[in-house]
């Protein structure tokens, strides 16, 4: 066990909340009942299957990447916790089910923005070494507001736009669901990789001078804006570019909490799956 306090201390320098976004809202979505915890879970969302898991496992705290809630203008009932929507219905499983009630901490944006978070682990699993001119997280919201969870490389020699599309297949598993822009035969130099929802990255790998950005959740307007100023997409998914967040959350974790993560027991959940199906044909 490890007394509760500590474990968001050290959650809280793998994850640093001055590096949330202003839309965003990571930390405690659920308050952990009990003083000292046992037992975390590692998941991407929180889903229905995901709360059985913790039930079934006798979780006391899941860690996950997107929060139950988040900033902006909610919509009607978004706020509340109803058995009527998707969000009240799953706090109030975590909460009411037996054995007792589960906690749940979100590490979105200062995960991806931190050092050695989802970011640099997408640019890592693409096999893109890093561009000298990299930001600091600390410094990258002067120069735009996705700056932080931006990073640029290059591969380790250049290729068409082609071989770039099969490397990322290749990397993320995407098989098929994937959509790209671009001459396939352009030569790609500089890459800029924006896991998640990045076509607001667009402006900046334009102005920062890339051949082609990979990321997920274009937008319409976003694929013309690229096409008319000559920068290439990869759209490989908001789900492939994130999918390594349990993995990755739950080493650092592991790392961060050194002999005392012999005390707790923290898992990867089996549950993490693609939120849609492409269908063949």
């Amino acid at each position: 066990m490890i007394d509760t306090t500590e474990l968001m201390r050290v959650i809280e320098e793998i994850a640093p909340p001055y590096l949330v976004a202003e839309w965003d809202n990571s930390g405690i979505q659920i308050e952990p009942a009990k003083r000292e915890i046992g037992r975390i879970l590692v998941a991407l969302d929180i889903t229905m299957d995901v709360v059985r898991e913790a039930k079934a496992g006798g979780y006391d705290l899941i860690v996950v990447h997107h929060p139950l809630f988040f900033g902006g203008k909610a919509s009607p009932g978004e706020r509340n916790i109803l058995q009527s929507n998707a969000t009240g219905r799953y706090i109030w499983r975590l909460l009411a089910d037996p054995p007792a009630p589960v906690g749940v901490y979100a590490a979105h944006t200062p995960f991806d923005a931190a050092e050695g978070g989802l970011s640099d682990e997408l640019q890592s699993i693409l096999g893109l070494t890093p561009w000298d001119e990299r930001l600091h997280p600390d410094n990258a919201l002067k120069f735009s507001d996705i700056a932080p969870y931006a990073r640029t490389g290059r591969f380790s020699e250049v290729v068409d736009l082609a071989g770039a599309v099969s490397r990322v297949r290749a990397a993320l598993g995407t098989g098929a669901d994937i959509r790209v822009s671009g001459d396939p035969a352009r030569s790609v130099l500089k890459v800029m990789t924006v896991c998640g929802g990045g076509g607001d990255a667009v402006p900046l790998a334009v102005k920062t001078r890339c051949d082609l950005l990979i990321s997920g959740d274009i937008r319409h307007h976003e694929w013309r804006l690229a096409e008319a100023e000559g920068l290439a997409i990869i759209d490989a998914g908001h789900y492939y570019t994130e999918r390594p967040f349990a993995t990755l959350f739950a080493e650092r974790l592991r790392n961060a909490l050194g002999p005392a993560a012999e005390k707790i027991t923290i898992n990867i959940s089996s549950k993490i799956r693609q939120p849609y199906a492409s269908p063949k044909g």
